[in-house]
């Protein structure tokens, strides 16, 4: 039942970050920046490999802060929309308002567009690592203390793609080579090794806690015989 059940978590929060991907170095944090720390899996409870799914299930089935773990397994999209205090502090660090250029501008954005958060978001990105380039491994790393501009960047950053990363959005990523899916993660394992996926839930939230629930009620049930 365990291995059964720790199988199919791999194949549907497999793609989930963990505590600590964020911190990878160059470009391969990239795809973390916009999960909150709380929403982010334990290096001990987590579903990228089929040994920590396993022991992340025993500590569900012992009841060990298990509403937790399904929680953060749970994780979907916020709003996908920038609001004119996120728009007023985008531009302030740009220097410039992006919606005042010539709509033949490369750097023209049009803020009222349905995907105009996603252009915010890889500005963000650019700025960032304009900001941060080279300093893997200094202190704050992805937000170094000597590169202030870095942190305020991964702000606005998740600001605009709040929650996690659809597919769609970290696939328009990665062709404008904004982010680093080439590696396996801190913790190895996992669905994304050359082909970036999402870092949201593959499945809805709804199908996410009945897994939970489902595992509980069965495990209990093996465990009382």
């Amino acid at each position: 039942v365990f291995f059964m059940f720790a199988v199919l978590g791999v194949t549907l929060f497999g793609n989930l970050c963990v505590s600590g991907d964020e911190s990878l170095p160059g470009l391969r944090g990239v795809r973390c920046f916009s999960t909150p720390p709380d929403r982010m899996m334990e290096p001990t409870a987590h579903f990228k490999n089929t040994l920590i799914a396993l022991l992340a299930l025993f500590r569900v089935a012992t009841g060990d802060d298990w509403a937790a773990l399904m929680t953060n397994a749970a994780i979907s999209e916020g709003p996908r929309a920038i609001s004119d205090r996120e728009w007023g502090t985008f531009t302030t660090l740009l220097g410039t308002d992006p919606s005042q250029l010539p709509s033949e501008d490369a750097g023209y954005i049009d803020r009222f567009h349905e995907y105009a958060y996603r252009s915010v978001a890889k500005v963000a990105i650019r700025q960032w690592n304009a900001s941060a380039f080279g300093m893997e491994g200094t202190e704050g790393w992805p937000a170094p203390v000597a590169a202030p501009a870095a942190k305020a960047w991964i702000g606005v950053f998740a600001s605009a793609v709040p929650g996690c990363l659809s597919d769609d959005e970290i696939y328009d990523l990665a062709q404008a080579n904004l982010v680093d899916c080439t590696a396996e993660g801190l913790f190895g394992g996992g669905h994304f090794g050359s082909e970036c996926v999402g870092t949201c839930v593959s499945t809805n939230w709804v199908v996410a806690n009945a897994y939970f629930d489902l595992f509980v009620c069965i495990a209990s049930f093996v465990l009382l015989q």
